[in-house]
């Protein structure tokens, strides 16, 4: 089974061959974000805890995720008009849509396929 993180990174990247947008605000998208839903093609993900996922932004460019099963990712990250891109180290970026970004929710979505995933978080 693929992880979350996978699925949702490789919908995101076909969405973003097609989508333009606004810009990301940088100082709204720094802090710490927790995940309150994970859906997949409107469904939510009754296989995983969306609690249990944290997303860090960090002021120098660098990011922590911890997916729903607790695993960690670390790396960089870049924007450009409404997509989010995580680079891992050794591996290629991750491209999320940013869908609303406020002082208090983060949205991500992906499209994989024919599938699409939302993710949504919370500032702690």
């Amino acid at each position: 089974m693929k992880s979350l993180f996978q699925i949702i990174a490789f919908t995101l990247v076909i969405l973003s061959t097609t989508s333009c947008g606004r810009s990301i605000d940088q100082e709204l998208l720094k802090g710490t974000w927790k995940g309150t839903s994970f859906t997949l093609d409107g469904q939510d993900l009754n296989s995983v805890d969306p609690t249990n996922a944290r997303l860090e932004i960090r002021a120098d460019k660098t990011y922590s995720f911890v997916d729903p099963a607790g695993k960690n990712f670390n790396g960089t990250f870049s924007t450009l008009a409404d997509m989010l891109y995580l680079h891992r180290e050794g591996e290629d970026k991750k491209s999320f849509q940013v869908t609303n970004l406020t002082e208090t929710t983060l949205e991500l979505t992906v499209a994989e396929g024919f599938s699409k995933s939302a993710m949504t978080f919370v500032r702690e």
